[in-house]
């Protein structure tokens, strides 16, 4: 189809802004019954990559996005041990991922990378 200028074809063209973020999984330890902390300082970590589609305009909520992260992937588990039963909980810290990571996830330069079609699979989110 040939773009006319018109302005009903032009105001149905959306300009979508692509964002890769690292989300790392914190393990985050309840209090026992003695009072203790049973998981020692250093927190289990894994990460995964995911994306984000947007208008050009529009801003992403990180706070908002960290709970949709952290909702859809964590859970919660019980530990025993000597001292009693604690309750493990899980969230997500996210971040942008660094631009390198990024190019070598989608197979595009920063600034042209679309929100499908990446080397790697990843969960895209459409944000409104």
């Amino acid at each position: 189809q040939h773009y006319d200028g018109s302005t009903q074809e032009k105001d149905s063209v959306t300009h979508v802004k692509t964002l890769i973020w690292e989300a790392t999984k914190i393990y985050d330890q309840n209090i026992n019954q003695a009072g203790e902390n049973i998981i020692d300082d250093e927190e289990k970590k894994e990460k995964f990559c995911f994306v984000t589609a947007t208008k050009v305009s529009d801003k992403v909520d990180e706070k908002i996005l960290q709970q949709i992260i952290s909702s859809t992937h964590a859970s919660a588990t019980f530990n025993h041990n000597k001292n009693g039963a604690a309750i493990t909980t899980e969230r997500y810290d996210i971040q942008l991922a660094e631009t390198n990571l990024a190019e070598r996830l989608t197979g595009y330069t920063s600034g042209t990378i679309p929100p499908f079609g990446h080397i790697v699979p990843m969960l895209t989110l459409y944000m409104d």
